[in-house]
């Protein structure tokens, strides 16, 4: 009962000065990291919830560290390949949003120029290597499909169309990776139509 106190001041008193310092630097690094975090409400199939996103962090990252899938009922975040590339990650900001609160980090990105410039006037934020920087950020996650669409589809573009089709192929074989039990009785369902 009575120990708690004395236990936490005898810690205290057994860490050298060096280690108490450092420990009260880090105490001070977290309170100041949490009061330098801007909120951002996130948006899936008509859930909501907010997240405090720190400017040395992506915005997948703080989702992450904040257990988004949990609240937002998804299996898990999307996400693949954590440099933009492969548009796994998209989120749309909403008519609300304060879109210049969001930026693409160019040091975390793979994006061509033109590529950057494309997403960034559709309103799609990668949320693998996109910072936030003020608040008012409002994203709708789970739109990925739509943007490879937005994205990559033109008439004329047999390479957009490849590449789609090569990142929706890859994210259905992972999605399945994840749920074998669930791909194993849609096999045999189809194997059993095929037979008949």
């Amino acid at each position: 009962m009575g120990h708690g106190p004395i236990h936490e001041h005898e810690e205290t008193v057994c860490q050298s000065p060096q280690a108490q310092a450092q420990a009260q630097a880090q105490a001070l690094s977290q309170s100041l990291s949490q009061s330098l975090s801007y909120t951002v409400e996130v948006i899936h199939q008509n859930m909501k919830t907010t997240v405090n996103v720190s400017p040395d962090e992506t915005i997948l990252q703080a989702l992450e560290r904040s257990n988004v899938h949990d609240t937002l009922a998804l299996p898990s975040l999307p996400n693949d390949c954590r440099r933009g590339n492969c548009l796994t990650c998209s989120g749309r900001h909403t008519p609300e949003s304060q879109v210049h609160n969001v930026e693409i980090g160019e040091e975390e990105h793979g994006l061509s120029p033109s590529m950057k410039n494309t997403v960034e006037k559709k309103g799609v934020v990668l949320t693998c290597c996109s910072h936030v920087t003020g608040d008012g950020v409002q994203l709708e996650l789970g739109v990925n499909d739509e943007v490879w669409r937005s994205v990559y589809a033109s008439g004329d573009d047999k390479e957009g169309e490849r590449i789609r089709t090569d990142a929706v192929a890859k994210t259905m074989r992972l999605n399945d990776e994840r749920n074998l039990k669930k791909w194993a009785k849609k096999t045999e369902r189809m194997l059993e139509l095929s037979d008949e």
